[in-house]
Formats: structure tokens, C-alpha cells, sequence
């Protein structure tokens, strides 16, 4: 049932992500072609539209299908989605799979849009316009300070860190659209994200407050190093600013899998119709 579901989330969406996708490799290859022609006003636009393209392919995408669940979820698709004879958390999790699938080919795309980009932008900051002889100079400074297990796992930890922005998405949505949020109609999804950032920021200070952890450099290499929580200094900016504090990575886990597990409990006990 999941593979159908999924094809359906592919036939349904195939139009708005081919729309994002295609588009902005359109505008981002036309961006540099603008930047290499050195033209007036049109080279400085095309710089900037192409890093801002770039930049947000990811989020857009992210956001835009958080958009088309509440609207397939919720509103008058959602007549249609709730009336499949299956557990409303089937559905949500299809939902959920799909997005993530959505997220990694949006940053394949992002990854091939900046590779586009950068034979115009990088011999404006004084580097090589080949993209791959960028890409193994910056691999090069890195493996100076960082072993290749470490390096792997901090790109693994991003791309799993960027696929907790949909959950989050859905999560807000669903509570929005329960009881009595419902009632503010659009304003309900935007009433729970606008709190929950709140008390997701509240919560991850308190992890790097008491999980003084971080990445640093010692020895000559980067390592898990401790750091001062003197949060006073910090917000003074005495702060140790060669430090990024990981505290916040298990906070994220754990809010990440409370939406999802809230997400699933929404879906079969506040609007599955199965």
C-alpha cells in the first residue's frame, strides 16, 4: 500500500517539483550566463538571482509540499485523501517518505545548480571556475583538519538534519488543523509553528547549556572539544567563537521524533476515517 500511495504522491506532485526543479536550473544557467557576459546591472542581477536560487531550492521545495499536505490533508482535498480505506498514518507516512525523496532530489538539484553557478562566481572571489577543481581544492583544506570518517559523518548529519524541517512542517500543520486550532482555518498551522519554534529554541538552549560539547579545533585538528555554557559572555561576545556547540543535534533527534510520533497518533485517532 505504501508503493501505491507513493506513486500517487508522484503523479499528484510531478508538476510542481518538475516546475521547481527545471526552473530553477533555468534561471540559475541563465543567471550565469548574465554574470559571464560582465554586463551592467545584468551581471550584478544575475549574480545575485543565482545565489539566492541556489540557496533556496532546498526550503522551496520543503515548503511547498508542506503547503500541498495541508491542502491535500485538510482542506477540500482532503475529503478525498481521508475517504482512503487505509490507516490514516499510512497515508501520513507515505506523505512523509515522499517529502524526504522530494528534499534529496532537491538537493542533487542544489548541488548541480551551484556547480553551474560557480564557473561564473568562483573566479570572481579569486577561484577556479571549474567546479571540480574547487571541489578538490576545498576537499584538500579540509582533509588537513579532518579525518575522512568525520568528514563523512558531518555531511551525513546534515542531510538527515535537513530532512527534519518537513516533519516539523507536518507536524505543525496536523496540530494546526486539529481541534479547536482548526477554527482559525489557515491561521492554525501558522498559530502551532510560530509556538513551536518558540519552544524548540527554548529546548535546545537547555541541551547546549547542559551538553557543553562542540566541534573545534585542538591539536591542530578538529575534534569534539568542551566549552564555557557562560551564556552572559556569550551574548556580551566574549564567547568562544571557534567552538560549534552539538547540543542541539540530540535536541532536534528527540523534537523531531515527538512530531513524528504525535504526527502518526494526529492521523489515526484525530481525522483518519479508516
Amino acid at each position: 500500500m505504501i508503493a501505491t500511495l507513493l506513486k500517487h504522491e508522484f503523479l499528484r506532485t510531478r508538476t510542481l517539483l518538475g516546475l521547481l526543479f527545471g526552473g530553477g536550473l533555468a534561471i540559475v544557467s541563465l543567471s550565469t550566463l548574465f554574470a559571464l557576459m560582465k554586463w551592467p546591472v545584468l551581471s550584478e542581477l544575475g549574480v545575485a538571482l543565482g545565489l539566492v536560487i541556489t540557496f533556496v531550492m532546498l526550503p522551496a521545495t520543503q515548503i511547498a509540499l508542506a503547503v500541498d499536505y495541508w491542502r491535500s490533508s485538510y482542506r477540500q482535498q482532503g475529503y478525498f485523501t481521508q475517504s482512503i480505506p487505509v490507516k490514516g498514518s499510512t497515508i501520513f507516512w507515505s506523505k512523509t517518505l515522499w517529502t524526504w525523496l522530494a528534499s534529496l532530489v532537491a538537493m542533487t538539484v542544489t548541488v548541480i545548480s551551484a556547480a553551474i553557478f560557480w564557473t561564473a562566481f568562483g573566479p570572481m572571489v579569486g577561484f577556479s571556475g571549474n567546479p571540480f577543481t574547487a571541489l578538490g581544492d576545498a576537499l584538500h583544506f579540509v582533509a588537513q583538519y579532518a579525518s575522512t570518517g568525520m568528514v563523512v559523518g558531518l555531511l551525513i548529519a546534515f542531510v538527515l538534519q535537513m530532512l527534519v524541517w518537513p516533519v516539523q512542517y507536518f507536524f505543525c500543520v496536523s496540530i494546526g488543523s486539529e481541534a479547536p486550532l482548526n477554527r482559525l482555518g489557515k491561521g492554525g498551522p501558522i498559530v502551532t509553528l510560530i509556538a513551536f519554534y518558540l519552544v524548540t529554541q527554548f529546548i535546545t538552549t537547555l541541551f547546549i547549556m547542559f551538553m557543553p560539547i562542540g566541534l573545534g579545533i585542538e591539536g591542530g585538528s578538529l575534534a569534539f572539544v568542551d566549552f564555557d555554557t557562560n551564556f552572559l559572555d556569550a551574548f556580551a561576545g566574549n564567547g568562544n567563537d571557534d567552538v560549534m556547540p552539538l547540543g542541539f543535534v540530540p535536541a532536534l533527534a528527540i523534537i523531531a521524533a515527538v512530531c513524528l510520533w504525535r504526527t502518526h497518533y494526529s492521523w489515526n485517532h484525530k481525522v483518519s476515517l479508516a
